[in-house]
């Protein structure tokens, strides 16, 4: 019997199929995992990015994507950026199931943030430095079972991704996290990346496989 979720990704795989594009940041966990192979790797950004339209930035950290999604959403402004960050650790914290409801358990909390022009500047030159230092996304497979950044950015008009995995660009040398982690008023604490002891690369549920493009993936593949 499969569990219910790689039941959901099932589904994930059929909307996708359907042709169904993530509109923006989901928080119910039955519409994120419906769209998270278009959310995470910022489909409706890349849509939309074109000259003249705002810079945006999705910072995508997975701790093990039953254990800890974190996501970042970052659109700059005439002074400074809006910035919307969701955080869950590990899903099914029945605790949350009488305030929230049936999917209570599984909501992402939500915080709302301001950040100056300072502070965005300062975010996104540590991001321009971890990316330079990064290897190609091209290619790429990004397991649920690792620890990971996917970034995708509107830069200038110009659509890009970039991906930090463990194994290849060790998650304490990147500048960006701490000043992304710094601004989190969620109150989710943070899940550094580890070694498992048991745990190899591609023993998750499912993995983003970014196209040799490098601007997006192809058909996620799913493990039962």
């Amino acid at each position: 019997m499969l569990r219910a979720g790689k039941i959901a990704l099932v589904a994930a795989t059929a909307a996708i199929l359907a042709a169904c594009a993530a509109s923006g940041p989901v928080d119910n966990t039955v519409a994120r995992n419906l769209s998270w192979f278009n959310y995470a790797p910022g489909a409706d950004i890349k849509a939309a990015c074109r000259p003249g339209t705002p810079d945006r930035h999705r910072f995508i950290y997975n701790g093990i994507y039953d254990r800890q999604i974190r996501t970042y959403d970052l659109t700059q402004g005439p002074d400074g950026a809006d910035l919307v960050v969701r955080a869950r650790g590990a899903s099914g914290n029945l605790a949350r199931l009488s305030e929230d409801g049936p999917f209570g358990p599984w909501q992402l909390t939500r915080d709302d943030v301001r950040v100056d022009t300072a502070g965005v500047n300062r975010l996104l030159a540590a991001f321009a430095q971890d990316r330079a230092g990064a290897p190609p996304p091209a290619g790429q497979r990004l397991d649920s079972s690792e620890f990971y950044w996917l970034v995708s950015a509107c830069e200038n008009g110009e659509f890009s991704l970039a991906a930090f995995r463990d194994a290849k660009t060790p998650h304490r040398d990147l500048a960006f996290p701490p000043l992304l982690l710094a601004l989190d008023g969620t109150g989710v604490p943070f899940k550094a990346a580890r070694k498992i002891e048991g745990q190899r690369g591609g023993d998750g549920e499912f993995q983003l496989r970014i196209n040799q493009s490098g601007d997006g993936l192809v058909a996620p593949l799913l493990s039962f």
